[in-house]
C-alpha cells in the first residue's frame, strides 16, 4: 500500500529543510518538481525555464510530478504535488 503525504505552502516557508530532515531519517521523499526541472534545465542548456518558455516549463514539471507518483512506494513525502504544478501554470 502507498502512502503519500505532501507538503504545501508558501515560498521559503521550510517545506523544503521539512523534506530534507525526513529524507536523512530514512524516509522516502520527492523533491519539488519545478526546482529538478530548473536544475536539469540549466546543466543541459535546455530551455523549459519559467522565464525562458513557461508552457515548456509546465510540461516538463507536470511529466516530472506524474513520474513521482507512479514512482512510489510504501511512505512517501511530496515537497509539493501536482496539484502545486498545475495551478503554477494557470
Amino acid at each position: 500500500m502507498v502512502k503519500r503525504i505532501v507538503v504545501s505552502g508558501c515560498s521559503c516557508g521550510g517545506k523544503s529543510s521539512l523534506i530534507a530532515a525526513l529524507a536523512a531519517r530514512g524516509h522516502r521523499v520527492f523533491e519539488e518538481p519545478g526546482r529538478a526541472v530548473v536544475q536539469a534545465e540549466l546543466a543541459q542548456g535546455g530551455t523549459g525555464l519559467p522565464w525562458a518558455d513557461a508552457t515548456r516549463f509546465a510540461e516538463l514539471v507536470i511529466a516530472r510530478a506524474i513520474a513521482q507518483w507512479h514512482a512510489a512506494s510504501g511512505l512517501c513525502f511530496y515537497d509539493r504535488s501536482l496539484i502545486d504544478a498545475v495551478t503554477w501554470h494557470e
